[in-house]
C-alpha cells in the first residue's frame, strides 16, 4: 500500500493483535490480521482517522481474492448485536459470498442466520462428537470446524459428512503429516497457524 502518514500504524497493530489474541485467536492469525490492519492505517493521514474498521480490513481481503473465515467470540462476555454488525461489515465489503461464519456458542449461528438465513455457518466444537454431520444437518449448518484431533478420532466422519453434504474444517493443526493426511483423506479446509507451510506440504504432497 503507499504510505501516506505512519502515525499509528504502531497503536492499530497493538490493538488489532491483543484484541483478537486476548480473545483466543491464534498469534499468527493475530499478527496477519494486525498487519493488514496497519497497512490500512499507514495509507492515510492522522492517527484516530486512520484506524481501519472491520469492514475495511475485510475489504483489503477481498482484493486479495481471499475467502475468510470469522469467528464470533460471544460465548463468555456478551456483545450486543454482535451477529448485525458483523452482518453489516461484512456487506459493506462485499465479502457475503467469500466469508463463513463460526463459534463455539451455536446459539450465537443461530441468531446469525435469523438475520442472514443465507449466511455460511462452520460449527467449532473442541471433543470428540457422535455423528457431527447429523447435528449440522439439523442445525443447516454448512460446515463443522472441529479440533483435528476430534476429526481424526471420529469413525466414518468424513464419509458421514460427504454424504450428508456438510464440509470439514478441522483446527488448529499445524503438523504438516496431519495436514497432508486429512487432505488427502477429502477435507475441504484447515485451520492451521501457518497456512503457508499447510499450502506447500499439501501441493508437495
Amino acid at each position: 500500500v503507499p504510505v501516506v502518514d505512519t502515525t499509528a500504524a504502531g497503536d492499530s497493530f497493538v490493538a488489532s493483535f491483543s484484541t483478537l489474541w486476548r480473545a483466543g485467536l491464534p498469534a499468527r492469525q493475530a499478527l496477519a490480521f494486525a498487519s493488514h490492519a496497519a497497512a490500512i492505517t499507514v495509507s492515510r493521514p492522522g492517527a484516530i482517522p486512520s484506524l481501519p474498521t472491520l469492514a475495511e480490513v475485510t475489504a483489503l481481503l477481498r482484493e486479495r481474492g481471499l475467502s475468510v473465515n470469522i469467528e464470533l467470540k460471544n460465548s463468555r462476555a456478551a456483545f450486543p448485536a454482535l451477529e448485525e454488525k458483523t452482518l453489516e461489515a461484512v456487506e459493506k465489503a462485499g465479502m457475503r459470498e467469500k466469508t463463513i461464519y463460526s463459534s463455539f456458542n451455536h446459539y450465537v449461528l443461530m441468531k446469525l442466520r435469523e438475520v442472514d438465513p443465507k449466511a455460511k455457518i462452520g460449527l467449532l466444537y473442541s471433543e470428540a462428537m457422535v455423528d457431527p454431520w447429523v447435528y449440522a444437518n439439523y442445525l443447516h449448518a454448512d460446515a463443522i470446524h472441529p479440533h483435528y484431533l476430534a476429526a481424526l478420532g471420529c469413525p466414518g466422519l468424513i464419509e458421514g459428512c460427504k454424504k450428508a453434504g456438510v464440509e470439514i474444517h478441522p483446527w488448529t493443526c499445524n503438523d504438516e503429516q496431519v495436514v497432508c493426511d486429512l487432505a488427502s483423506a477429502g477435507i475441504e479446509a484447515v485451520i492451521t497457524n501457518y497456512p503457508d507451510k499447510a499450502r506447500e506440504a499439501i501441493e508437495n504432497r
